[in-house]
């Protein structure tokens, strides 16, 4: 399942200033920085973009030689096993250690250290590096975007605090099956701008 997304640019932004998407994992450390899950650029006043948000995610995790063992598929409320191959790296269905909105990623490599990449719609979302073996990474992740714009941030790059802070809107998602993100306000930088602007419109629930 996906919920069908649609960016509508209403504002008066002369800049065609670039828009960043992305997750929080609420189970973060200080030191883990919020992912560019999606980055919408030279989307100029007027225009449109389309785009998915997949209820399902995908795990991937590197070791410290950098060898990437996954992709693993599954949805939140499940855990993950890590191991030296496919058939060690498994959806642990039905664990009791998954909560409800999180994912769990369980390192079981015997030495080595991994780091725990968790994407949606083939886009990194959210990072956990250092995990020691027989340890557990947790993301939670709670079904909601938080938008704003953004300067000099890419897809998959961790987003700085000085740019964290600057980004106020949390979208909630839960229920949705599709829906318009509006942004409107801005200007020329003038008296007569004002801040920009995120809502959901159009909003069809599921």
């Amino acid at each position: 399942m996906a919920i069908e997304l649609n960016f509508v640019n209403n504002s008066n932004d002369a800049n065609k200033s670039a828009v960043v998407l992305f997750q929080k994992n609420l189970a973060s450390t200080a030191d883990d920085a919020p992912i560019a899950w999606k980055v919408i650029a030279d989307c100029a006043p007027g225009r449109t973009h389309r785009f998915i948000f997949p209820t399902a995610i995908e795990v991937v995790a590197t070791d410290e030689a950098g060898v990437p063992t996954g992709p693993v598929s599954g949805w939140d409320a499940q855990y993950f096993v890590v191991g030296h191959n496919s058939s060690d790296s498994a959806v642990a269905l039905g664990a009791a250690e998954a909560a409800p909105g999180e994912v769990h990623v369980r390192n079981a490599l015997p030495y080595a250290r991994i780091t725990a990449n968790v994407l949606r719609d083939g886009r990194l979302l959210a990072i956990k590096a250092g995990v020691q073996p027989q340890q557990m990474a947790v993301f939670q992740l709670k079904p909601s975007l938080w938008v704003g714009t953004a300067s000099a941030v890419s897809e998959g790059q961790a987003i700085d605090p000085q740019m964290l802070s600057t980004v106020k809107t949390e979208l909630s998602l839960l229920g949705l099956a599709s829906a318009d993100i509006v942004m409107s306000g801005g200007g020329g930088g003038d008296a007569t701008s004002t801040p920009f602007r995120f809502s959901l419109q159009n909003v069809v629930m599921a």
